[in-house]
């Protein structure tokens, strides 16, 4: 599980469930209602993108069981939502960064920085190695804490 920060001081999370995205689903909420009680929140919302709840009488049922309760879950569609276009992203990162380590796919292969994105991350127009293009892209945007210490 990974926490982003996102506009308005939301967090994103990241769950990793190898079953369906139903499953994932639910282990999300479980996941995001521990962060809230952990974080003494009083609620949560979920978006989910289409087709991703598949039984939505299951999750209603799995979802009443946790209190306090999410104060609402939706469908919305990824093609018209900024924010689950995000969450696209940063979810193809996550496999990315997961068969890098698997070594399923190679970190050090060389991917095109065209001229009008090679400034926004300080990567060189060119050629960069796609690990640390991603890197680089995702830096900004996650949450991390460096501790001044030798």
């Amino acid at each position: 599980m990974a926490f982003v920060p996102l506009v308005g001081r939301g967090t994103g999370l990241v769950v990793i469930d190898d079953r369906t995205k139903q499953a994932a689903a639910l282990q999300l909420w479980e996941q995001a209602w521990l962060y809230c009680q952990e974080s003494e929140f009083s609620g949560f919302r979920f978006r989910f993108d289409r087709n991703t709840i598949t039984d939505w009488d299951e999750f209603d049922r799995h979802a009443r069981a946790y209190f306090p309760p999410c104060s609402g879950a939706c469908e919305a569609d990824s093609r018209r939502e900024h924010l689950l276009q995000a969450a696209d992203f940063l979810a193809g990162a996550v496999t990315s960064k997961i068969r890098f380590g698997l070594g399923e796919k190679d970190p050090n292969r060389n991917v095109a920085v065209p001229r009008e994105t090679s400034g926004t991350f300080g990567l060189a127009e060119g050629e960069c190695e796609i690990g640390w293009c991603l890197f680089a892209s995702l830096r900004p945007c996650i949450w991390s804490k460096v501790l001044n210490g030798s």
